[in-house]
């Protein structure tokens, strides 16, 4: 479960639905990660953020736009400056 208690088991279309509304009318507030502590091998603690379900929904949905732009305008560039030499 992430920060908010929410699963994936729980993701339905309304709940995407209502996200989706959130982004586009810029109403959307990420959640605060929940802070763990796990342990290390040489005996201390390390932090370890838990963000919400949702929250790591719309990371992926955005690194997966995001990609496909860059992605292809990078391609873009490495051409032409292949194609001048």
């Amino acid at each position: 479960a992430g920060s908010d208690g929410k699963t994936i088991d729980g993701m339905s279309m309304k709940r995407i639905e209502a996200l989706i509304q959130k982004l586009k009318d810029f109403s959307y507030q990420p959640k605060p990660a929940r802070r763990t502590y796990i342990p290390k091998a040489n005996g201390k603690t390390r932090p370890l953020g838990i963000p919400s379900f949702d929250d790591k929904l719309v990371q992926e949905v955005m690194h997966m736009i995001l990609e496909s732009i860059y992605y292809n305008f990078k391609y873009i560039i490495y051409s032409i400056i292949w194609f001048r030499c």
